[in-house]
């Protein structure tokens, strides 16, 4: 379940950092779904996965607060206001997201399991 969880995490990330990529001069609401629609559509299909998961017992529950910060992330980037594209903070962010998300994950096995 751990490489599942993993995995999960690690291709929403390299779809949002093809997001960001590709949606730098994005402008509007309209642009941005005309560019992000299978990253927005990805991330409702993770939500889903992970919810049936929780359901059916397979991840405990603290494992879906661990993927809060980048659904949330995701999300929020079709509401923000465009913003050129710094590369390097790019890299911190998403950097961050995985120390946070690998702390939260190890958190969640450690405490339930």
């Amino acid at each position: 379940m751990l490489w599942l969880v993993n995995s999960l995490f690690a291709g929403d990330q390299i779809h949002f950092v093809w997001l960001r990529i590709h949606g730098a001069r994005a402008t509007g609401l309209g642009e941005k779904f005309k560019i992000g629609w299978s990253f927005l559509a990805g991330q409702m299909l993770l939500g889903a996965v992970l919810v049936l998961a929780y359901h059916f017992k397979w991840l405990p529950e603290l494992t879906l607060i661990a993927f809060a910060p980048i659904l949330f992330r995701g999300f929020a980037w079709f509401a923000k206001r465009s913003r050129p594209l710094v590369v390097r903070r790019l890299g911190c962010t998403e950097l961050a997201h995985a120390l946070v998300f690998g702390v939260l994950l190890a958190a969640s096995f450690s405490i339930v399991r």
